[in-house]
């Protein structure tokens, strides 16, 4: 090899180790309010599918019926054979502010086989969530796609938090 590729390589380690910064090595790290993220808890309040959750606050939820559908071919986590629900989310804020989308998680989508992940399939329609605000007085609605290893009528639980409020959606697979 060459010698001034060699060199120049040392000393791109050295600066690239120097980076790194100090050690936490022994010293006790806090977790913070971050706790909540990795728990789960039992949720707040629950509702079934098709019909209005009041989260407080002037803030209702409502997923509508699930519709069995096949993502497109570019879909995002969805494997052949699995069974494909599309819901409509309502989210309605009657409160006095603005509802930030940041605050709105579908934390999980289970069944009894297991856990159901978020399908995103820009060929259905199925962007994600919504993002900035929801203003004071207004509602929205978005579709939300989940791919479960299980066939159709098996019970079907969404958790959905808005806020500090988590809502559980009980209901079955189409």
């Amino acid at each position: 090899m060459n010698k001034k590729l060699l060199t120049l390589l040392g000393a791109s380690l050295l600066v690239l180790t120097a980076c790194g910064g100090g050690s936490t090595e022994g010293t006790d790290v806090a977790n913070g309010e971050n706790q909540e993220l990795v728990e789960v808890g039992g949720s707040d309040v629950s509702g079934a599918v098709g019909g209005d959750i009041d989260l407080g606050n002037g803030v209702t939820l409502k997923l509508s019926e699930p519709q069995n559908f096949t993502p497109g071919a570019f879909a995002s986590n969805y494997v052949k054979g699995q069974t494909a629900n599309l819901f409509e989310a309502t989210i309605t804020n009657g409160g006095a502010k603005a509802l930030d989308w940041a605050t709105v998680s579908f934390v999980t989508t289970t069944t009894g086989a297991g856990a159901c992940p978020e399908v995103l399939d820009g060929d259905n329609g199925v962007n994600g969530q919504p993002m900035g605000t929801l203003a004071a007085g207004s509602s929205e609605t978005f579709k939300f796609g989940v791919a479960c290893d299980t066939k159709p009528g098996a019970e079907l639980n969404v958790s959905i938090t808005v806020g500090d409020k988590t809502a559980e959606v009980k209901g079955k697979l189409a």
